[in-house]
């Protein structure tokens, strides 16, 4: 008992013991003196409850009733100094006999001074998180920007692109209309048919590589095995304009050559790699004011891929080279954000590879850049076209377009290999005509006045309707592939027969995995 006197006297923390039958305090040592302001006198003609708010008190009583005869606590509660202030504890309890009485000791540590501070931590933290997420978004907003600039450069060369594509189209079949007596002429017609075919299909691509380059991913997409000599035609193809078209007008002259390796295919977002060459070529164009020569290598090292894109420009300074990866940093003064080198650096980074910069005043630059190679990669043994339509199956389908042409045309593709459509020209008639029959197959446009695709797929839907649904869409936020709740597949316009006629037998096909609404 002495030792246990000594320990509790002496004891650095709060102590006191109170008795669990009328709750009054039996002994308080000096520390608890000094913390709380009650004389020692004072504290034995008070209870526990008295230094407890209400709710904390109510809370003991519940413990020692629900824990008695072995009452024993640990926890953090809230207490009252004899000042007013409340202060945070942190106590241990436990039950002992004390002359003669039921008791429980305890031992108290004052952490009003933690918790103070785990609040401001705390607030801390969502403050930062609130920064980053704002840095977030104007990280996106610029990146958006840099994007739009990039489009914006392109702008005219795109123009001219589609006008190429066009005229034939245009010519030919005005030609045709124009000059009846030339339809008796087959041999004429198929070959003007076949021009405006192709000249077609030229502007898809151009929409379709747009597309790609412009497309915002709210989170990164899975990676596929690319093939980057690809990925290197398509960006030169996409930046053409500037480096061949503009620079004429502006009266000087840029090559850009290329030397594609055979090399393995590698792990990656296309859209990525697309952009990263795209900004990559338009630094090199910038770094040319008098015209010169880009030189695109690709080629294997042991399990590495390497990526060199070389200019015969203007070279960089050493502290221009030791900055120039650093967002923001720029040279170009308004003309430039300072991010194209930063998102190339993102990108790489992405992709697990190292990039790399050599350059000199007046002798130009090197990028080099490396990415891992696919080890132990399984071919993939699917053919394009595999699916083919088979002539003796027919499904009943709801073809859905505001475009009376689309609508007519797509009806044509349809019923020229036996399927039975009905058409509708907007979501408020195609759900009359759903409703008015059954239909194995619905065939609907994304962007339609009124009723949109995806709100008409959603009211279907609803219904625990079964029916399969192909989405159709020429805009720039819908890949081939991607599906969107309630839709089997996508497809994006312009869309030939053979793409329709593949899709419908692929979705109607019993062996098609369809996602589980």
């Amino acid at each position: 008992m002495e030792e246990f006197k000594i320990l509790f006297d002496f004891n650095p923390n709060p102590m006191w013991v109170y008795d669990l039958n009328t709750l009054e305090f039996v002994e308080v040592n000096d520390t608890a003196v000094k913390l709380y302001g009650y004389s020692r006198g004072e504290f034995l003609k008070m209870k526990i409850t008295d230094i407890r708010p209400p709710e904390e008190a109510e809370r003991l009583l519940r413990e020692i009733k629900e824990k008695r005869p072995d009452f024993k606590q640990a926890g953090e509660w809230k207490h009252h100094l004899k000042n007013g202030r409340v202060i945070d504890v942190e106590i241990t309890s436990h039950t002992v006999s004390f002359l003669g009485r039921e008791c429980a000791v305890v031992a108290a540590k004052d952490i009003t001074g933690r918790k103070k501070a785990e609040k401001e931590l705390q607030e801390s933290n969502e403050k930062l998180k609130a920064a980053l997420e704002e840095l977030r978004q104007a990280q996106d907003q610029i990146i958006h920007q840099e994007r739009l600039r990039a489009l914006g450069s392109m702008a005219s060369g795109i123009a001219h692109d589609f006008n190429n594509a066009l005229s034939p189209i245009l010519g030919y079949a005005d030609f045709i209309l124009s000059n009846p007596k030339k339809l008796e002429d087959k041999e004429k017609v198929k070959r003007a048919f076949e021009v405006i075919k192709i000249s077609a299909q030229d502007a898809g691509k151009i929409v379709s590589r747009l597309r790609e380059f412009y497309r915002r991913q709210e989170s990164r997409e899975e990676f596929k095995s690319v093939s980057l000599n690809e990925i290197v035609k398509e960006a030169v193809g996409l930046t053409e304009i500037r480096w061949k078209g503009q620079a004429l007008v502006e009266g000087k002259t840029i090559n850009l050559e290329t030397s594609l390796g055979e090399i393995p295919e590698i792990s990656g977002s296309p859209v990525e790699l697309r952009e990263l060459l795209v900004n990559l070529i338009f630094n090199a164009i910038d770094a040319m004011p008098e015209g010169g020569t880009i030189f695109i290598l690709t080629k294997q090292q042991n399990e590495k891929i390497l990526l060199e894109i070389k200019d015969t420009g203007e070279g960089m300074p050493d502290e221009v080279k030791l900055h120039c990866f650093e967002p923001f940093f720029t040279t170009k003064g308004e003309k430039g954000s300072g991010l194209g080198l930063s998102m190339v650096t993102g990108i790489v980074k992405h992709h697990s590879g190292a990039i790399d910069v050599k350059s000199e005043v007046g002798k130009g630059t090197i990028f080099s850049i490396q990415f891992p190679v696919i080890l132990d990669k399984k071919a993939d043994t699917r053919s394009k076209g595999e699916i083919k339509i088979k002539g003796e199956l027919s499904f009943n389908i709801l073809l859905v377009d505001d475009e009376p042409q689309i609508l007519l045309l797509l009806e044509e593709f349809l019923t020229s290999v036996g399927h039975r459509v009905v058409t509708a020209q907007n979501g408020a008639e195609a759900l009359e005509k759903f409703n008015s029959e059954t239909f194995d197959l619905m065939i609907v446009d994304k962007a339609m006045p009124g009723i949109s695709g995806e709100k008409l797929i959603e009211r279907i839907k609803k219904g625990n309707s079964e029916v399969s649904i192909i989405l159709l869409s020429g805009s720039f936020d819908v890949i081939n592939g991607d599906k969107p709740l309630g839709v089997d597949l996508t497809l994006v316009k312009p869309v030939t027969q053979n793409d329709l006629l593949d899709a419908v037998q692929k979705v109607m096909s019993p062996a098609y995995s369809r996602r589980d609404w």
